[in-house]
């Protein structure tokens, strides 16, 4: 089945005559649409997918508007973020675990509960730390706008260069890519991932152009991040491993001494004492949560009491401990990664691109902690 951008790019769509979408001529290119008396004499599949843009940008417009109509609470991951700069600049301790109630009070505004419990104990707080204590200096609307346009440029960067690696029109590109759900969700949300996205499509770039060791670095820093890029490097450890290794580490050890400026070292020490804790907060997340691990809470996890008094618990039996639900994630894990490691080895020839989306959708189900479907559709 042809893909969106496969019948954009395609010279004979339906074969009457030549789509010259990027050359300025396409259906929906002005000289085109000049020659044309009305909409409803375009082929139908041109207007099917004239429809459906014309669906998507009101639907977004409209999502857009409300979501920032509710603001700072549907910038929720921002929120977040901004009260711990605003802590830690008026002295506070990354250790005290008060810090997103003590500053709710002082901002009048409030997070919800579980993020109150989640929000100390989330480890890539300590790397965006340093901009958001640049940020806190500002009032809130003003750092969201700041953080809105710094990730836009980013997204628009990166997607310009994604595109030339790979010989698309930039246009084309940019286009499809800021009319991507995903991407504006979590543009609204102030979500880390943002950043996640850039920096692996940053490794990607490298390791399309065979530079290993800056791929791996890029990649290394996003794994800092969020964990399940680590799975995109494996292609290359398994048949081409110490560039890409000696990149990982350095993007790996580099990124925890940019996270120590925010809050020196202490902070890196509160979190990895608190690992325990952080996993007893998320509990509440899991029907929200994509992982294996969630796929087995769902179906015999015990009782959890989420917000506003709502509770779940397994839909076959409802005791099984959290340590037994842990141990069957990490066998299930083990045993997936033990079979598609031995399936890298044995595809020699493969492409590293397509083995690298593969191992990343892997990681996504892998890693405890794959948020909402958006997130996921986002890397995959």
């Amino acid at each position: 089945m042809k893909s969106f951008l496969d019948i954009l790019n395609a010279r004979k769509p339906f074969q009457k005559r030549p789509a010259m979408w990027l050359h300025g001529e396409g259906f929906l290119s002005l000289s085109f649409l000049r020659s044309r008396i009305g909409f409803a004499r375009l082929p139908w599949h041109e207007r099917l997918i004239l429809f459906m843009l014309i669906v998507l940008i009101a639907w977004e417009s409209i999502l857009g508007a409300y979501k920032f109509s509710e603001f700072p609470y549907s910038a929720i991951d921002f929120f977040q973020h901004y009260f711990l700069g605003q802590h830690v600049n008026r002295g506070g301790s990354i250790a005290n675990t008060d810090w997103p109630q003590q500053v709710g009070n002082l901002l009048g505004h409030h997070l919800p509960p579980s993020m109150q419990r989640t929000a100390p104990y989330l480890h890539y707080q300590l790397l965006l730390l340093p901009l958001f204590r640049i940020l806190a200096l500002m009032p809130m609307s003003i750092a969201y706008a700041v953080w809105l346009i710094v990730a836009l440029l980013l997204v628009g960067w990166v997607g310009a260069q994604v595109a030339s690696e790979i010989g698309i029109k930039r246009s084309l590109l940019l286009f499809a890519l800021f009319l991507w759900p995903p991407i504006w969700h979590v543009l609204i949300l102030g979500n880390a991932d943002v950043f996640v996205w850039v920096l692996m499509n940053l490794g990607w770039i490298n390791f399309m152009r065979e530079r290993e060791e800056r791929g791996g670095f890029w990649m290394g820093l996003a794994a800092l991040i969020k964990g399940f890029p680590a799975f995109a490097v494996i292609p290359w450890l398994i048949r081409k491993p110490w560039p890409a290794l000696r990149g990982f580490t350095a993007g790996i050890l580099i990124g925890i001494g940019w996270g120590a400026l925010g809050s020196g070292a202490k902070g890196w020490l509160f979190m990895a004492r608190h690992i325990s804790d952080y996993q007893q907060a998320l509990i509440p997340f899991m029907p929200a949560n994509n992982s294996i691990l969630a796929v087995l809470w769902a179906l015999m996890g015990p009782s959890a009491t989420i917000d506003r008094g709502l509770s779940y618990h397994g839909l076959f039996r409802a005791d099984a401990s959290p340590d037994l639900l842990s141990a069957l994630h990490l066998a299930l894990s083990f045993l997936l990664i033990t079979l598609a490691w031995r399936s890298t080895q044995r595809s020699p020839r493969s492409p590293f691109m397509g083995q690298s989306g593969a191992w990343l959708s892997m990681g996504l189900l892998i890693w405890p902690v794959s948020w909402i479907n958006y997130h996921i559709y986002l890397f995959t």
